[in-house]
């Protein structure tokens, strides 16, 4: 009879998660974003910045409600305060995992409005002036990111976010400014952005996967653990004798 349970409750289980798997496809899961903000520390450096201009655009896609996938660029323009004519330029590239941590958090206990994101990946950065470099030339380098977005849902098709992102660079020439050379060793470039954007959510759905409970996503169902443990005891060998 024990191994009997057992085969029982592998099997309502995998039920119980496919059945929650097929849920996600009552859900929407592409999104395209949209960041405006600023920047500052970037290091190294020999003079000093202005917090100017950071703009960023992305595609998500959430594979479920708890991690997804997205693709985005960024637009760096560092103006001097000793020498505004030759500003510095940077377009980065990168593909980065994204955690959903409002589910894994369970924000959905206390609201169905405020979410978070966390995200990191790394991809390719180029740095330029114009006084000396052209788009495609000057420092081409590898980037790493990693940043946090708390998100507040307006409707089920639109959400307003912060976002707070760091960004290093392996292999970088020169100081951001390009008055002095660097050490060409390891990750030697950093620089960090704030912003204010927007999602918007794509699909025929109603709702996106960023705002659905775990049960939807395939995470810990604590109905699917409800109907387990009833299952558990309807099958109880009450009088022991083994069958």
């Amino acid at each position: 009879m024990k191994h009997g349970k057992i085969v029982l409750i592998a099997m309502f289980l995998i039920i119980g998660i496919n059945s929650n798997a097929q849920d996600l496809k009552n859900l929407n899961q592409w999104s395209l974003g949209l960041q405006l903000g600023g920047h500052d520390a970037p290091r190294p450096i020999s003079t000093t910045t202005k917090f100017f201009t950071h703009v960023n655009g992305d595609v998500r896609y959430m594979v479920n409600n708890r991690f997804g996938l997205m693709a985005d660029m960024g637009y760096e323009n560092f103006a001097w305060k000793t020498d505004t004519m030759n500003n510095t330029h940077i377009t980065r590239f990168s593909l980065q995992g994204v955690l959903n941590m409002g589910d894994i958090l369970r924000f959905n206990t206390w609201t169905d409005r405020f979410g978070l994101l966390v995200h990191g990946g790394a991809g390719i950065s180029n740095m330029w002036q114009k006084g000396r470099f052209n788009f495609g030339e000057g420092d081409v380098m590898g980037n790493f990111i990693a940043g946090i977005t708390p998100q507040y849902m307006v409707t089920d098709r639109f959400s307003v976010n912060l976002d707070w992102s760091m960004i290093f660079h392996g292999a970088q020439d020169n100081h951001f400014d390009f008055q002095t050379k660097t050490t060409r060793n390891g990750v030697n470039g950093f620089y960090m952005t704030a912003s204010v954007g927007v999602s918007v959510y794509l699909g025929k759905n109603n709702k996106h996967a960023d705002w659905a409970p775990s049960e939807f996503g395939g995470g810990t169902d604590q109905g699917l653990i409800d109907r387990i443990t009833a299952l558990e005891n309807q099958l109880k060998d009450d009088d022991n004798d083994g069958v």
